[in-house]
């Protein structure tokens, strides 16, 4: 086999998301102790790929069945949503999917890399830091040294065995301002209404004018450390700086943002061509 293009793989995905969502509005389990993927979880996710492609209405539509639904409520405090008393955090009323577990199923290994008490690889730089509002509550999960001495860390990944949260309903209010924005409609609601319900649970006070540099921030600050940075850095074109070692700037076409098709994979077909840089 070839590889496929990037189109065929996004017609892919969405006649499976499309197809499992129109069986999921019919069916009906009896086992179901929410813990499985549900025509929410599903809508969440077709969501998510419309705002990639720049499919606006359509984004606005599915993050709309999911928020109209009734189902999900945000917590009360951001912070109620990443962290527990007992070390185990079971899915909360905002959690549209979630892998669980728990201490016979292993711990959520993004502890191990996010988590100062842990490994701790991955620190977090001043430009993120730099970008909260004072009073936003956001700002508190994050591990900062005063002095500046010791490197900021974040802590929503400080619970042992919590549970990855793959869809959560904070995102389907920023899909859907963003996507009726940019598409200058109302699907659901007024895009400053849906930042303005973001803003209000953080402890910010609402915003009265909106801009798609207001959203794209809400967005960055919400969502942080969540895996959705690099896919909206490429979306909306932008540039990143790599600090790992001499500051670059990469472009958001840049080969060093993709990875490398596994070697393994190279050696059994001699079809597939490498990615470019490798």
């Amino acid at each position: 086999m070839s590889r496929n293009t990037v189109a065929q793989v996004y017609e892919q995905v969405l006649t499976d998301l499309t197809t499992a969502e129109a069986r999921l509005i019919t069916a009906n389990p009896t086992n179901n102790n929410g813990f499985f993927a549900n025509r929410y979880a599903v809508a969440a996710l077709l969501s998510r790929v419309y705002l990639q492609q720049g499919r606006f209405a359509e984004s606005a539509a599915a993050a709309t069945r999911v928020i109209s639904s009734g189902r999900y409520t945000l917590v009360p405090e951001y912070a109620d949503e990443f962290s527990s008393p007992n070390d185990l955090l079971a899915n909360s009323t905002e959690d549209i999917f979630a892998v669980q577990v728990s201490s016979q199923s292993g711990v959520n290994e993004l502890n191990t890399f996010y988590s100062v008490n842990r490994r701790g690889d991955v620190n977090i730089n001043e430009q993120l830091i730099n970008l909260f509002e004072p009073g936003d509550e956001r700002l508190d999960l994050f591990l900062i040294d005063p002095t500046g001495g010791d490197p900021t860390y974040s802590g929503k990944y400080d619970v042992l065995y919590g549970n990855i949260k793959l869809f959560r309903l904070a995102e389907m209010y920023l899909n859907r301002a963003e996507s009726n924005f940019r598409a200058g409609t109302t699907t659901g609601a007024r895009p400053l209404d849906d930042i303005n319900i973001i803003r209000s649970r953080a402890g910010l006070n609402p915003l009265t004018t909106l801009s798609i540099e207001d959203i794209l921030k809400e967005r960055r600050l919400e969502l942080a450390l969540e895996g959705f940075r690099l896919g909206d850095l490429k979306r909306n074109q932008e540039s990143t700086v790599d600090l790992s070692s001499t500051p670059v700037v990469l472009p958001y076409n840049s080969p060093r943002l993709i990875f490398p098709i596994p070697l393994r994979e190279i050696n059994a077909n001699p079809n597939l061509v490498q990615n470019e840089g490798y």
